[in-house]
This record gives structure tokens, sequence and C-alpha cells, in this order.
């Protein structure tokens, strides 16, 4: 199995989109079969500071079949690219870990 981690900024730069919504909506589309969501806090150094965003962390296991085929791969950097431009994102953070899971 492989674990996606996917780090989605909220603030949308003024623009009137409620990026919550819009990563709870695309990640219901892509992963119909299981996610799991986290609150967080991003942060960084930006040209007035730290820079402290509202953020959520959506993790998605893919199967082995998956990883062969590249469709993980495939689907996690197409929620990526649709989160991006739909909340109005200067980037998305996509990280994967294989990992040996099991669901008992």
């Amino acid at each position: 199995m492989r674990l996606y981690r996917f780090f989605l900024g909220l603030d949308t730069n003024g623009a009137n989109i409620d990026a919550k919504n819009v990563a709870y909506a695309l990640a219901a589309e892509c992963f119909p079969h299981g996610h799991t969501v986290y609150d967080a806090n991003g942060r960084w150094f930006g040209d007035v500071g730290i820079i402290d965003e509202p953020t959520i962390v959506i993790e998605w296991f893919c199967s082995d079949q998956q990883i062969a085929d590249g469709s993980g791969d495939k689907l996690a950097l197409s929620f990526a690219a649709k989160f991006k431009a739909a909340a109005n994102q200067e980037s998305v953070l996509v990280t994967f870990t294989d990992v040996c899971a099991t669901f008992v």
C-alpha cells in the first residue's frame, strides 16, 4: 500500500471560495472508498514575516494494484491539481510513503 498526504492551505488569497468545502467535496469524489482529514496550521516565513495559515491534511491509501498500474500517482496528482486550481492556491504539498498495512 501507499499512503498519500495532501497538505491543503485554506487561505484563498482574497478569492470568495470556501477552500475547506472544496477540499472535502474533491476528496469525496476522488477517494470515495475512504480518506482521513486532519485540521492543521501551516507556517512559513514570507515577505511580511511568519505566516500562519489554516490547513487541512488529507490522507489516502492506494492499493498495490494502483501502485503497479500507476493509477494511484495519477489520481493523487489530479486531486492536488484540482484543489490548487479551485481553491486559488499557489501550491499543494503531496507526500507519499510505501507502507505495510491491512484492514481488520
